[in-house]
Order: C-alpha cells, then structure tokens, then sequence
C-alpha cells in the first residue's frame, strides 16, 4: 500500500540545499536559515583548523562562502567574501588561488553592472 504521505523536498535536501532554499524563499533575516548558515561556518571553520594547510583551507573557505552567499542573493556578502579571500590569497602568495578568486570576481562584476 501507498504511503499517504510523498516523502518531502526536505527529506532529499542537504543542509546546505535546504539553507540556500530558506534564504531563497523567505529572505536573508529568515532565522532558520541563518541557523543553517551559522551551522556551516562553526562546521568549516572548525574543519579548517584541522587542516594540515590553514591558510589554504581559510581562503577556500571564504571563496566557498562567497559563492554562497551568491547562490542565496547576498552579493554583498559575497563580494565581502571574496575581498577576504583575495586579501589572503595575495598577502600568502597563493598567486593560482588569487586568480581564480580574480575572475571569479571579475564574472560577479560582469553579472551585476
């Protein structure tokens, strides 16, 4: 016999899915999503101090964050994010990471003007 009940779109999200959902659906001061979101970042940033390279995993987390943020319609958020990350890429001399975020910011300038 059938369930009465289809399984929902929650059920078939990941967090991160459902977060970029909340936000999308009830705004950037929605606080359930800004649980998620602050969820996340104590997820990654305690990730991160595992790393065995934490500069690097600092700077993709903040590139991570801005395509985020991107993804949630928090553009300055993510332009915030990418400055970080850019800032950091430049002053460790991580030059393939800095122009990756570079184009990255480049395309995001593009889509925005």
């Amino acid at each position: 016999m059938m369930s009465e009940k289809s399984p929902s779109l929650e059920s078939n999200e990941s967090r991160e899915e459902k977060m970029v959902r909340i936000f999308r659906e009830r705004g950037l001061g929605d606080a359930e999503a800004m649980k998620l979101l602050i969820e996340w970042t104590q997820e990654r940033e305690a990730k991160n101090e595992k790393s065995e390279d934490r500069t690097e995993a600092r700077i993709l987390f903040e590139l991570d964050r801005a395509r985020l943020y991107i993804e949630i319609g928090n553009h300055d958020g993510a332009g915030e994010a990418y400055e970080d990350a850019r800032t950091m890429a430049w002053n460790e001399n991580r030059h393939e990471l800095y122009q990756t975020i570079m184009a990255e910011m480049d395309k995001l300038d593009q889509d925005f003007a």
